[in-house]
């Protein structure tokens, strides 16, 4: 599945690539990303092969909390 994760908080490039990197340890696949420093928000749009693991190692990192997953 392909999902785009909205994150907070994100005021520069280190923010961003942070969050990215969170993403690709707990098991996404990278497709694109895009940010706004100014609003300080980024997206990053990401295929999740096994959606229930990659929700359970994702809800261990700092970036969990500042992205639109956290909703869910």
């Amino acid at each position: 599945m392909e999902a785009t994760i909205t994150f907070d908080e994100c005021e520069h490039s280190g923010d961003m690539f942070n969050y990215i990197n969170d993403l690709i340890t707990c098991g996404a696949k990278l497709i694109s990303y895009s940010s706004n420093y100014h609003c300080e928000t980024c997206n990053v749009l990401v295929e999740i092969n096994d959606y229930k693991s990659f929700i359970i190692k994702f809800k261990e990192t700092d970036s969990y909390e500042l992205s639109s997953l956290n909703t869910y």
